[in-house]
C-alpha cells in the first residue's frame, strides 16, 4: 500500500515552560513565527511571561526536513537540560495520502476536524476524544488520513508510518469479512 506523506508537524510541548532564549539562541531568530530552512516553526509562548516557551511545533511539506530540524533540536537541547525533565510530550500530526475509498466504505459521520466527511471511520484510544492527556492516538480515515499521536516518549514519524501499515492491514482484512 503506497503512503505518501502530505503534511507533517512534530510539536514539543514542555512540562513548564523553558527560556525563550532556549529559541533563539538555536535558531538566532527573534520571531514566534518562522521559516528556518523550509521548514515552519511555531512557538507557543506562555501568556503568564512572554519571556517563556510553552511549545514548540516544526511543521514541512517535506517530512525529512522537518523530522530533522526537530530531532536536531532536541539533540542542542539536551546539552543544556534533561529532556525527561522538561518535556511532558511530543506530537506528531501527520497527513497521509493513500487509496482508502477501496479500504473503508462505511456510512458518513461526524468529522474529527474540517468539513462533513462523505465516507470515513474514526479510530481514537481516547474517551470522546479527549486531548488534554500525555497519550492518545486519533486516526481518522477518509479520502486521506489524518493522524494526531502525543506520547511521553520519543516520536518519529518512521514509527508512526509503521503503525498505520500494521492498522491499515488489520482493517482490510476486517472490511473483507
Amino acid at each position: 500500500m503506497g503512503l505518501k506523506i502530505e503534511n507533517l508537524s512534530n510539536s514539543i510541548i514542555f512540562s513548564k515552560p523553558i527560556p525563550l532564549s532556549f529559541i533563539k539562541d538555536f535558531f538566532s531568530i527573534d520571531s514566534d513565527n518562522f521559516n528556518y530552512n523550509g521548514v515552519n516553526v511555531f512557538v507557543d509562548r506562555d501568556e503568564r511571561n512572554e519571556n517563556f516557551v510553552k511549545s514548540l511545533t516544526f511543521s514541512s511539506l517535506n517530512t525529512d526536513k522537518s523530522q530533522i530540524l526537530h530531532d536536531n533540536y532536541l539533540r542542542w537541547l539536551s546539552l543544556k537540560v534533561r529532556l525527561d525533565e522538561v518535556i511532558w510530550a511530543y506530537q506528531i500530526d501527520a497527513e497521509i495520502n493513500t487509496k482508502t475509498k477501496e479500504l473503508i466504505k462505511v456510512p458518513s459521520m461526524l468529522p474529527l476536524i474540517g468539513n462533513v466527511m462523505l465516507t470515513g471511520v474514526i479510530i481514537a484510544n481516547t474517551k470522546n476524544f479527549n486531548m488534554n492527556q500525555r497519550k492518545f492516538c486519533i486516526v481518522q480515515i477518509d479520502t486521506t488520513i489524518k493522524i494526531i499521536k502525543r506520547d511521553e516518549k520519543y516520536l518519529s514519524i518512521s514509527s508512526i508510518i509503521n503503525d498505520l501499515k500494521e492498522l491499515l492491514k488489520i482493517l482490510e482484512e476486517s472490511f473483507k469479512l
